[in-house]
């Protein structure tokens, strides 16, 4: 059986196999990656907590290590200098970070080379930010503090649990390790030249693992609010944490519903295959049935060939998975986030599990394919199945039609319409090709899209520096005067805690100027909103996390000293392809949760505007331009691609399979058909036109069919797969769809010319003879 039909027994494998290699490696190397971050941050004895101050004496220590239920307290300087590029036109910045002089280090650094620093002028360097500016140990490089020069030497390459995933912040949202590195020095450099004599900016805590987070977060709050708490927040919450978990939230997402497709499809073909088998040898299965074997013994012989497919597919998916998963774990340790370990572990319950769900399928399509043998009567078969009463089809009644088609397309018509569930398997099928092609190439224009919706429509400013102080207004107006700006829009960003009811979450909340033009809104429907003058405009990921509507109150906690939590509506909610922020008028935002006057960034808008500049302006702490982040994209997109081009290749193997499989029983079931066509005049490359053009009119309306099942499959991933730091949200793009039709008809016409060679060695004289599979 195998030997006669091995083309399609190796297309249906071949599909079984890649669901479960996807099965068993995107669950291996999730969970390989969850056990990894989980080492880490024990290796390391990364925080529990994190705290942001405005500065607090070294001196109370020891009083918040006495807290109960406080394990572990660290004070650090945390201050971002400007690293010396040697370019004003390069902008790099070098986030300093002091190391506790004694005692147990809390989120410890990975030395990957090198030792820690002996001297005050020595830094070690986090490991992607140093291969980014090819700095080695014993490399020397300057940062500028304060406008003063600072050679510091390099004394190790490190890796730290808190930049995972390397980015500055909430805002930037992806890496660019040659603009944004992470560097600690001794906590006697940090302290002397950074302003921070006898005190830090920063607080980690490591708490007992028998108390709640939340509740200790509130005990600190109050223990340390008089001293100027800008944040306070739990390791979950830290943007690598946040990065690294949302990944493996998703990935399990596509883990649990891209092999249930392959599997749904190989059984599917697997159950008609064995149909069409059976019918084939009808007279044989009569005869073995006159000679006293059993329905069940039958129906065995037939699902054994089906439990081979899932045995062999089983094993070669389970074991090229497991080889895989390590591959990928790879993959993310060291392209997508920045972790020096890996923990390759093979999970035998995932090999299991594939083996068995495998073997299911087959058996389950096996037996459902072959439960013709039961109707099959010994006195019947013994002669052969009477062929089926040709009647005229519809269109056949449509004379001034029917008149104008040329006979071979009269046969292809009539075909079509004779074998309405072989063409109803096929135009199916070539659906879900469409469909599961057309989810990369969606996902590749919405990951576009949400760049260009968010630095295109939504923020359209040049350049945001950030101040590194609160100062008046008219100061961002000088700022801008002086770098030759066109337009200039002084804001004002300060993280707050939003909460409502018990759900609560710490945003940046930027002040806006009225009638912006930097910023501009939109609300959920896509239709422009200018912003409102009162109340607080939610992004869409933070309201559905918040659970709030327009209309709802929202309570704004303050991190800074002296200020009372305030009640405000939510006025509006907005849409935010990419982060999680608040909007509020920033004269609104300054008379309820700040000062009047004050600002600490500015946006600006020019064509002349002279970035040198930024470098000589007092109070300027970082600058990030459009185009910087531009470049950023370009770089992200080269591992995008190639995820791209694998989910394609996949989706192209199903197509394959499901059309190569189909024709390959369409020819087998016509042979007659096609001796009577010789016998008339027809050669073989007459026939295989003809199956040629009933494929491409089945293509045709799998398309067509494929296109809302694909926006359907579209509809719901976006739903699964937006979150509260991005919002997969994007028109439909007619490319697209044209672009999944043009490679849907390519993999029709691979599988149908791989049938070319069947057509070839077809023996017409056999056709006539009953055979047995």
């Amino acid at each position: 059986m195998i030997r006669t039909t091995r083309g399609q027994f190796i297309a249906v494998t071949v599909v079984l196999a890649v669901g479960l290699l996807s099965y068993v490696s995107l669950n291996m190397t999730l969970l390989n990656l969850e056990t990894t971050v989980n080492t880490y941050y024990e290796m390391t004895n990364t925080a529990d907590i994190f705290s942001e101050v405005m500065r607090v004496p070294e001196s109370q220590i020891e009083q918040l290590l006495s807290i109960p239920g406080v394990t572990g307290v660290n004070g650090r300087v945390i201050q971002n200098v400007k690293f010396d590029t040697g370019n004003e036109l390069e902008k790099s910045t070098i986030r300093l970070i002091s190391i506790p002089e004694s005692g147990e280090i809390i989120s410890s650094n990975y030395i990957v080379d090198g030792k820690p620093p002996a001297e005050d002028n020595e830094v070690m360097l986090l490991e992607m930010y140093a291969a980014a500016r090819n700095l080695k140990v014993g490399s020397e490089f300057e940062v500028v503090i304060a406008g003063k020069h600072k050679k510091l030497i390099v004394s190790a390459i490190v890796a730290n649990p808190e930049y995972i995933y390397l980015i500055e912040d909430e805002q930037s949202l992806l890496p660019d390790p040659a603009a944004f590195g992470v560097g600690y020095v001794t906590e006697q450099f940090a302290q002397s030249q950074l302003g921070f004599s006898s005190s830090y900016n920063s607080l980690v805590f490591k708490i007992d693992e028998n108390i709640d987070e939340d509740d200790m977060i509130n005990q600190l709050e109050k223990k340390i609010e008089k001293y100027g708490v800008i944040r306070l927040f739990k390791r979950d919450d830290l943007i690598s944490a946040r990065m690294v978990n949302e990944e493996i939230k998703q990935g399990k997402k596509s883990a649990n519903v891209v092999p249930v497709l392959f599997l749904a499809v190989a059984a599917f073909i697997i159950a008609v295959m064995i149909g069409r088998i059976v019918k084939n040898d009808r007279i044989t299965i009569g005869v073995f049935k006159a000679m006293g074997y059993s329905n069940l013994d039958i129906i065995w012989h037939y699902t054994k060939y089906a439990l081979l497919i899932g045995l062999i597919g089983s094993a070669a998916g389970m074991l090229s998975g497991a080889a895989l998963a390590n591959q990928l774990a790879q993959v993310y340790t060291d392209t997508v986030f920045n972790i020096p370990i890996l923990i390759g572990q093979v999970y035998p319950q995932y090999l299991a599990l594939a083996m068995v769900l495998g073997s299911t399928f087959c058996i389950a399509a096996g037996f459902w394919g072959a439960k013709g043998i039961m109707e099959i009567h010994p006195a019947e078969s013994m002669r052969p199945e009477a062929p089926k009463t040709g009647r005229r089809i519809m269109l056949e009644r449509w004379s001034v039609f029917w008149n104008r088609v040329s006979f071979s397309w009269k046969i292809v018509i009539r075909n079509i319409f004779r074998s309405k569930r072989r063409v109803l398997f096929i135009v199916l099928g070539i659906a879900l090709t469409f469909a599961i092609t057309l989810l990369p190439f969606y996902m590749m224009d919405a990951f576009f899209n949400m760049f260009d919706e968010q630095y295109g429509v939504m923020y359209t400013m040049d350049y945001t520096l950030t101040l590194s102080k609160v100062v008046d207004e008219s100061v961002a107006f000088e700022i801008g005067d002086l770098v030759d700006a066109d337009v200039i829009e002084p804001i004002v960003e300060f993280p707050f805690e939003i909460n409502r009811g018990w759900k609560s979450k710490i945003v940046n909340i930027l002040g806006i100027v009225d009638e912006s033009q930097m910023y501009h809104f939109s609300n959920v429907n896509g239709e422009p909103i200018p912003l409102p003058s009162e109340g607080i405009a939610l992004t869409e990921g933070l309201a559905g996390l918040l659970q709030v509507h327009v209309g709802d109150e929202v309570t704004i906690s303050s991190f800074i000293p002296g200020r009372d939590d305030e009640s405000i509506v939510v006025t509006a909610i907005v849409e935010q392809p990419l982060g999680v922020n608040a909007y509020m008028n920033i004269g609104y935002m300054q008379r309820t949760l700040l000062d009047d006057g004050f600002v600490n960034g500015v946006v600006l808008k020019g064509d002349e505007i002279d970035a040198g500049v930024f470098d000589t302006v007092e109070h300027i702490k970082s600058a990030e331009s459009l185009t910087d982040l531009m470049k950023i994209f370009e770089q992200f997109t080269t591992l995008t691609y190639s995820s791209i081009v694998v989910m394609i290749v996949a989706s192209g193997i199903l197509g394959f399979a499901i059309v190569y499989n189909s024709t390959i029983m369409s020819i087998n079931e016509r042979k007659l058909e096609f001796s009577s066509l010789r016998v008339l005049g027809f050669d073989k490359k007459d026939i295989f036109k003809m199956i040629q053009r009933e494929n491409m009119v089945m293509t045709f309306f799998g398309i067509l069919i494929g296109i809302p099942m694909g926006a359907s499959m579209i509809d719901t991933m976006m739903k699964s797969f937006s979150s509260e730091l991005y919002t997969m949200k994007v028109d439909s793009n007619p490319s697209i769809y044209i672009l999944t039709g043009v490679m849907t008809l390519l993999f029709v016409l691979i599988a149908q010319f791989a049938t070319y060679e069947k057509i070839q060695k077809l023996d017409f004289i056999e056709a006539l003879k009953a055979r047995v599979s």
